[in-house]
């Protein structure tokens, strides 16, 4: 990308053309164009090209191929497909995809924000993996599979993708996206294997499915901001409760599934308790095992005469934080990183905890 390339609604037929020249014909396909509407954000968007953090990829054994389950793949190399770096090459496909999506009301592609210049927004993020494995051979006879069919594995992760105002200052909104596929595939015989970005379209198109999605429900307004550590608004010598936290809690968070029949996660007991759910505003992440998630704390109020026992085979147990002045026993759960590390102990403080002697605790209540 030489120069900033503006992305509208009366330029995509062009853009097809150039983005195909640029990034190779292998690109997948980008579904037909929607019916007109206007744009969810009416803003212009400056994309910076992606940095390239992919780490080194996993080594092959000593045939140079890849062992899953059992079976042999051969990795795919994206370097294949031109000249254009393969970060360069993904950030043109993700233009493409958001003009096509009518997402915002024009799409810039930049090399720097000096070309930036008329944008409200600039988004910028990083490749950490995009990796796609094919089955070396055709099936064996004996599984009863067609001759002409072949698995491939994809992944695809991006991190840290950000929107900021073009003056600078603090994310609008912040995700990571992701998503990893196993397809099946028909090969013709003797026909040369399918094209690395054949083999990562179903991944890449997930986590772009994902992206159209948030950014469609995002408020990118300048009134909600993602600081990269926040606190409770309240001094935590201000006594509050699970009725009130809402009036206290950080910009960038905000309550969000409650019940009334629940039992804390990692524990056995009766569902009796009260569970809060706070989530992380506007941020998405992604783990290879738990998928795309949304940060999230778990609170759990349960009456004193419900007795629960730890389960040491639970992987992400709520963690027990101690008694109310009315006895209620409390427990914590969190999912994923977020921009809150203080908040057990703030929480803590907030609804007057008589906190645990131990931090082993493994019978609580009854």
């Amino acid at each position: 990308m030489e120069k900033a390339l503006s992305l509208s609604l009366l330029g995509l037929l062009a853009l097809s053309s150039a983005c195909t020249h640029q990034a190779g014909a292998e690109l997948p396909a980008l579904p037909p164009l929607a019916d007109y509407r206007p744009p969810p954000q009416p803003y212009k968007v400056a994309i910076l090209p992606l940095r390239d953090a992919r780490p080194t990829e996993e080594a092959p054994d000593a045939k140079g191929r890849f062992i899953y389950r059992g079976q042999a793949y051969v990795g795919t190399t994206l370097e294949q497909l031109g000249s254009a770096p393969v970060s360069n090459q993904l950030t043109t496909y993700l233009a493409r995809f958001l003009a096509y999506r009518r997402i915002f009301a024009q799409v810039i592609l930049v090399d720097s924000l000096s070309q930036a210049q008329g944008a409200d927004l600039v988004l910028s993020g990083e490749v950490v993996r995009m990796r796609g494995y094919i089955e070396t051979t055709s099936p064996d006879k004996k599984s009863g599979r067609p001759e002409d069919e072949r698995q491939t594995l994809s992944e695809v992760y991006l991190r840290n993708l950000r929107l900021v105002p073009l003056a600078g200052g603090l994310p609008l909104w912040e995700s990571d996206l992701g998503w990893a596929s196993q397809e099946t595939i028909s090969t013709q015989a003797k026909a040369p294997l399918p094209s690395p970005w054949q083999v990562l379209a179903p991944s890449l198109t997930k986590s772009l499915e994902q992206l159209a999605q948030l950014l469609e429900k995002a408020d990118l307004s300048g009134q909600l901001k993602i600081p990269a550590q926040t606190a409770l608004s309240s001094a935590e010598d201000s006594p509050g409760s699970l009725d009130t936290l809402a009036q206290v809690l950080p910009a960038s968070w905000k309550i969000g599934a409650t019940s009334s029949a629940a039992a804390p996660r990692g524990w056995n007991g009766p569902t009796s308790c009260q569970r809060t759910k706070l989530v992380q505003r506007q941020t998405q992440r992604f783990h290879r095992v738990l998928g795309p998630y949304q940060p999230s704390f778990r609170i759990y109020r349960c009456p004193t005469q419900a007795a629960y026992s730890y389960q040491s085979q639970e992987e992400f147990p709520a963690r027990y934080m101690g008694k109310d002045s009315s006895q209620n026993n409390y427990f914590f759960g969190s999912t994923g990183q977020n921009n809150w590390p203080s908040a057990l102990q703030q929480l803590q403080n907030y609804l007057r905890l008589s906190k645990p002697n131990s931090r082993y605790i493994f019978k609580v209540g009854g």
